[in-house]
């Protein structure tokens, strides 16, 4: 699992460059042709028999978003695990020479629950608002779980994993655990938070996995 773009090799990013200018010879010929009135003819030939540079595989990702950004851990995890969902995947997988590897799903935070039993978490009045800085004890991974080896362990996928939403106060609830970041004992939280979910995949999937 990463958050960080797919490197581009030196030979690929020679292959771009060469598009590039290729796209701005034609915008140039293009502007001096308009330039010159509409009756201008241009020829421009391009000889794709000999080839120049390797144009080599340099986009191996795809993604996608649940529907409702603000919806509960459970509705989130309905959707992510729904056949067509599973069925999604199983076609990316397919894709010939394994061409699309890694998916990068939004949200994904939104599956982490907030533990109500939790003896350090004290709820404010109904609102389901809970005490900084929470412990890594008191979050519930168990949906993202189902999630993620689905992605990872079904169809042999990595995941471009982002740090993206927020853990929901109660597996029913849309409201987010985190509020501001203008209270540190929120920052200290969130940092426990991250840890841990490092810490919890590296020891379900490996250290080589996550890494990447």
């Amino acid at each position: 699992m990463t958050a960080t773009a797919l490197p581009r090799s030196h030979s690929c990013g020679r292959a771009w460059r060469a598009w590039r200018w290729l796209a701005w010879a034609v915008l140039a010929v293009t502007t001096t042709a308009c330039a010159a009135g509409s009756t201008a003819t241009v020829s421009l030939s391009v000889d794709l028999a000999q080839p120049s540079l390797p144009l080599l595989h340099s986009w191996a990702a795809t993604g996608w978003c649940p529907p409702d950004s603000s919806a509960n851990a459970v509705d989130t995890h309905a959707f992510a695990m729904q056949e067509a969902s599973w069925q999604n995947h199983a076609f990316i997988a397919a894709v010939p020479n394994r061409g699309i590897r890694v998916v990068r799903i939004h949200n994904l935070l939104n599956m982490i629950t907030v533990s109500s039993s939790a003896g350090d978490i004290e709820a404010r009045g109904g609102d389901g608002s809970v005490q900084h800085p929470l412990p890594a004890s008191a979050y519930n991974f168990s949906l993202l779980d189902d999630v993620l080896d689905m992605v990872v362990h079904d169809h042999g996928l990595m995941l471009g994993f982002e740090l993206m939403g927020n853990p929901r106060v109660s597996a029913t609830s849309r409201q987010g655990a985190y509020t501001s970041w203008a209270e540190p004992a929120q920052v200290t939280g969130w940092r426990t938070m991250v840890a841990a979910l490092a810490g919890r995949y590296i020891k379900r999937y490996g250290i080589a996995i996550v890494s990447q």
